[in-house]
């Protein structure tokens, strides 16, 4: 990709949030506290920050910053998916902006390391950071006096030459992932990463309790490890093209039964 196209693109994301820009910052002036000034759900899914958050656009993939005071979501344009920022500033949530690493390559998934000094996501761009895409490897950008420094592929044993998406992680430090191995039980599975002595280890499949003959994917992991949420397509009948299923651990890597997780779906 040309620097020329390059700059293209991000004028073209820029120019899209700033036809509503006016009406955002109006509706954001009035944004304090947690979680972009909304109120909680109850007990159904809610849309989230409607007109400001969520749009006529496609946003997918949200994540807060431990502190609450940084949120971070994929948002969908002509080159794929880009990761958007908003920051409170002084009590008040700020206008989305592409986040500074991003707007080259198809960059989706954010998540959060438990202590906030990673920000870790899924992209397609080059080892090198030039050139054309590749598959999709996880990556991550470390704080840096505020701000956040420049992607880093995670490298082996996580990152191999197929996709790896949808990092989630528990508060040992264990990656929770999932990715479509030759070695798999379906099509995408889900794996787990334990780190130890300051790296990865390679990542063991969680099993035919979790992932079916079919796929996985998109998981979240609660702190302790002890339950998981993902997205399947094979473990029964669901309510659309792929429903929230959870399921709570018995020992080392084994799971209860998958069930749905309720008025979510």
């Amino acid at each position: 990709m040309t620097n020329s196209n390059y700059y293209l693109i991000v004028l073209f994301l820029i120019s899209i949030y700033s036809c509503t820009n006016n009406e955002n910052n109006i509706k954001l002036k009035n944004l304090h506290g947690d979680f972009i000034g909304q109120p909680l759900p109850k007990d159904s899914a809610e849309i989230f920050a409607p007109g400001i958050i969520s749009t006529e656009y496609n946003e997918r993939d949200a994540a807060f910053y431990p502190g609450g005071n940084e949120f971070f979501y994929s948002f969908k344009g002509t080159i794929g998916y880009s990761l958007i920022q908003s920051r409170m500033k002084d009590g008040v949530w700020q206008s989305p902006e592409v986040a500074s690493f991003s707007g080259k390559y198809s960059d989706i998934e954010p998540c959060f390391s438990r202590d906030g000094t990673k920000l870790f996501f899924v992209s397609n761009r080059p080892l090198s950071g030039e050139g054309e895409p590749k598959d999709y490897d996880i990556w991550f950008v470390e704080k840096i006096n505020d701000s956040w420094g420049n992607p880093k592929n995670l490298g082996l044993p996580i990152n191999t030459e197929a996709n790896e998406f949808y990092p989630s992680f528990a508060e040992d430090g264990t990656i929770y992932f999932c990715a479509n191995y030759k070695n798999g039980i379906g099509g995408e599975d889900l794996y787990y990463s334990e780190f130890k002595n300051g790296k990865y280890l390679s990542p063991i499949n969680l099993g035919d309790s979790i992932n079916s003959i079919r796929d996985e994917f998109n998981s979240f992991v609660s702190p302790d490890g002890n339950f998981i949420i993902f997205t399947s397509m094979g473990w029964g009948p669901g309510l659309g093209g792929g429903d929230l299923w959870i399921s709570f651990r018995k020992n080392a890597n084994n799971w209860t039964k998958p069930k749905k997780h309720g008025k979510t779906n």
